[in-house]
């Protein structure tokens, strides 16, 4: 079973690698890193060059920067990644030669989302490289905050890979990747819609909007890593509970994507 998953994994990889989408991403990395770091030279050209902390303030701000705009774009591949890659084969009809094979089911969904984990995973190490290069040449301090939110937001990823998978197996690809977004993001959206309810219509008390987004994972758990990056704390912070939420919301979701999928009926969703 373990090298039938580890073969899935791989063929996965090999797609994601030559997929349209991951050259989008990596254009829109590199534009990414480019702005920030033409505004983090500007900066430097305006700053007393005795003062360490203001340097040091300088380069953290560009680092969390850079994680934040990535961490964005992470998060819409990985769901765009869930959402097509399952779905694809089911529109080709390639899913049958797949599962012609001895392989089951659950063993397509473990290797294609390894095979997308593992991209995540290479990304986010090689942007870590890369922001600890130049805090290096710069002379100041990386720490550990930022490998551990890049840690992090693999699994924040994870969660979008998941989700998208799950809706991909019964709606068309793009719709799951807008829901996909939409549900991890929903206690961000039900906070926001009560707020606005506050406003104008009717007050909502606080226990009814924490009921309300109890379902959707607390992607507000790590506010405080990346509030300590940007005031150049740079020792992570134990939110062991959080990363734990994470990977349990994720694991659900690929869970329901592997129920919903073997329940699915490859002849009638051909058709």
């Amino acid at each position: 079973m373990t090298n039938r998953v580890i073969v899935i994994a791989s063929l996965a990889f090999q797609r994601l690698l030559k997929s349209r989408v991951l050259i989008v991403m990596l254009i829109l990395t590199l534009f990414a890193l480019g702005l920030h770091s033409s505004l983090l030279v500007f900066g430097l050209s305006k700053m007393d060059a005795s003062s360490a902390q203001q340097l040091q303030t300088y380069v953290s701000n560009y680092v969390y920067a850079v994680i934040m705009a990535f961490a964005n774009l992470s998060s819409l591949f990985a769901a765009i990644i869930g959402a097509t890659v399952l779905r694809a084969e089911l529109t080709s009809g390639t899913i049958y030669g797949v599962l012609a094979k001895p392989l089951s089911r659950a063993e397509y969904i473990a290797g294609t989302m390894a095979g997308g984990l593992v991209v995540l995973i290479l990304m986010w190490g090689f942007l870590v490289v890369v922001l600890a290069v130049v805090s290096r040449l710069l002379n100041a301090e990386f720490g550990a905050l930022p490998v551990a939110i890049a840690g992090t937001r693999v699994l924040h990823s994870l969660m979008f890979m998941a989700t998208g998978l799950l809706l991909s197996v019964r709606i068309h690809s793009w719709v799951a990747v807008v829901l996909a977004m939409v549900l991890v993001n929903g206690a961000a959206v039900v906070s926001t819609v009560c707020r606005l309810l506050n406003a104008f219509v009717v007050h909502i008390p606080p226990k009814v909007v924490d009921a309300l987004c109890f379902p959707f994972p607390l992607l507000g758990a790590f506010d405080e890593w990346a509030a300590g990056l940007v005031q150049t704390n740079l020792a992570p912070a134990p939110v062991l509970p959080a990363v734990v939420h994470f990977v349990d919301y994720a694991l659900v979701m690929i869970v329901l994507a592997y129920l919903s999928f073997r329940r699915l009926d490859l002849n009638r969703s051909s058709e």
